[in-house]
């Protein structure tokens, strides 16, 4: 039983300090996440670092009996499938693995195993997401990518983890954008015959605000008939159905339903057809153009112009939440914040004049009421 530390030159011109298993009969390489730099005054600190990390590997393999496991000959794409078919084919982990499986397809269409995956070709693949998609897609994706990892690593499909130390991209700048009762006229009265479907369900989905891998899966069973004759949606947020499966209740409008139009005889028939989100986006981009909108949005805006138009109209920020599938009231202060940032616009847009330099402020007197104190304005 060995752990033999060796040196590995990158294309970048670093050293990357690895180990060589020797356990068991079975052998096999560990990178330390450590590297040497041509020049680097900490090298001596490294390779110091890389010594002791080396002494607690054989010490582990001599007391605790690590065995490299079968298991990291899996797949990572197979795993990551696992997991996307059990938060549904339309969840954001569905999406990391179809950017992954990009990945390797550019990658002379190679199968990564768990046993080749270094944090190397982790950063490579981030590198790829940014390169393609926005900062903030980015983020959410390798974050959920960086999850799946970890998960194997629990599940001792891996021994180390080569995502841990793999920096993920900086969220974007927290800003919460929504439509206009302007623009959504806009929208509605712009045909689009590229996807009829894309411009129903997000029109829908700005009236009724649910997440889109929650709208993808609506079926009649969704749709529940009211004591006084009309229609409510009815679902369990997929995000938090496994903490917190308390249903969403929304009482729809007349638009809503008209969106909705024949509710299928069948409960298992999905009411919109939907391609996956990546063409969604697509199609709503170009419906924007055809509408004449400058704004540019992506489809979580309709989330966002559902709540804030509550907000802005006065809607108790707990129903708010409740509406949204929120557990707590902190994703719904953005929106109360927009909300007070619109009307501070508003009250700066009232008409300006100018007063006379002899305008006399008038006598404020303030009068006692049973209930409250009101003033009074005396010219």
């Amino acid at each position: 039983m060995s752990a033999v530390l060796f040196k590995k030159k990158l294309a970048d011109g670093r050293t990357s300090l690895r180990l060589r298993i020797n356990h068991k009969g079975q052998r096999w390489n560990e990178s330390l996440n450590l590297y040497l730099s041509p020049g680097d005054e900490n090298n001596q600190t490294t390779w110091i670092n890389a010594k002791e990390l080396q002494l607690k590997k054989e010490k582990e393999l001599h007391t605790a009996g690590v065995v490299k496991p079968a298991a990291s000959r899996k797949s990572v794409t197979d795993f990551m499938t696992e997991i996307a078919e059990s938060e549904g084919m339309h969840s954001n982990y569905a999406q990391t693995l179809r950017w992954f499986l990009l990945y390797e397809e550019g990658n002379n269409g190679i199968d990564v195993l768990f046993r080749d995956l270094t944090p190397e070709m982790v950063e490579d693949f981030r590198d790829f997401m940014f390169e393609n998609l926005k900062q903030g897609t980015t983020h959410t994706y390798f974050g959920l990518f960086k999850t799946m990892i970890g998960m194997a690593r629990k599940q001792k499909i891996i021994l180390t983890d080569p995502a841990e130390e793999v920096p993920n991209v900086q969220p974007s700048p927290e800003t919460t954008e929504y439509l206009t009762v302007a623009e959504l006229n806009k929208l509605s009265k712009t045909p689009y015959l590229s996807n009829p479907e894309v411009r129903r369900a997000f029109l829908f989905n700005c009236l009724t605000g649910p997440r889109p891998v929650d709208l993808m899966g609506f079926t009649s069973q969704n749709i529940h008939l009211t004591e006084d004759g009309g229609w409510e949606l009815v679902y369990v947020p997929r995000k938090t159905r496994k903490v917190n499966p308390v249903p969403v209740r929304l009482k729809l409008d007349a638009k809503a339903i008209k969106l909705l139009g024949t509710i299928p005889e069948d409960p298992n028939k999905l009411l919109f057809d939907l391609p996956n989100l990546d063409t969604m986006g697509y199609h709503l981009e170009k419906w924007r153009q055809d509408a004449g909108i400058k704004k540019e949005f992506s489809w979580k805006i309709s989330r966002h112009t559902f709540a804030t138009h509550l907000v802005m109209n006065g809607e108790d920020i707990y129903v708010v939440a409740r509406l949204l599938g929120h557990r707590g009231l902190q994703s719904v202060m953005r929106y109360v914040k927009l909300a007070d940032e619109m009307k501070s616009r508003a009250a700066e847009r009232v008409p300006a004049f100018d007063l006379p330099d002899d305008e006399h402020p008038g006598e404020v007197t303030k009068v006692s009421t049973a209930s409250n104190l009101a003033q009074v304005v005396h010219a």
